[in-house]
């Protein structure tokens, strides 16, 4: 029994030390890649409120960043350029009742930049743009509001 017990811790200690010596280590790697989505979203409407008097003279020109109005605003991906478009409901006519026949007053749009640069999605970007109205569309027009609705199209 004791040279059982012998030959028993003998091959132990050759198992031990054989299973030490094919130990081997592997160190698979794992290649983590994210990709940003070119995106926009968050958008805001802006405003353009003026007043027009009949018996002025020259060129009107409010704009969106004039006080008390507001810039429509939009939050894309940092640093990627868009096309901003900016195109009129009524055909650049602001009109009694925003219905694009009743006194029309004929416009052009300034501004709408483009391209527009993203700054994130912590920072709206300001999308500036204003009117031109000549004195002979607006010097026989009609009391009351007139208006029109410009849409901003940002393409990304």
């Amino acid at each position: 029994m004791k040279r059982y017990m012998i030959v028993l811790a003998a091959m132990l200690v050759v198992l031990g030390g054989a299973s030490g010596a094919l130990a081997a280590t592997l160190t698979p790697t794992v290649l983590a890649t994210g990709t940003v989505k070119d995106t926009c979203s968050t958008p805001t409407n802006g405003t353009i409120t003026f007043t027009i008097d009949p018996s002025g003279s020259g060129t009107l020109t409010p704009q969106s960043t004039d006080p008390g109005n507001t810039s429509p605003t939009v939050m894309c991906t940092n640093g990627q350029p868009h096309v901003v478009a900016c195109t009129s409901g009524h055909g650049s006519k602001l009109t009694i009742g925003n219905d694009g026949l009743t006194d029309p007053i004929a416009y052009s749009i300034t501004g709408c930049a483009s391209p527009l640069t993203g700054a994130g999605f912590t920072t709206a970007t300001s999308i500036p743009l204003g009117l031109s109205i000549a004195q002979a569309a607006y010097q026989n027009a009609k009391v009351g509001a007139h208006a029109d609705t410009i849409t901003v199209t940002i393409t990304y």
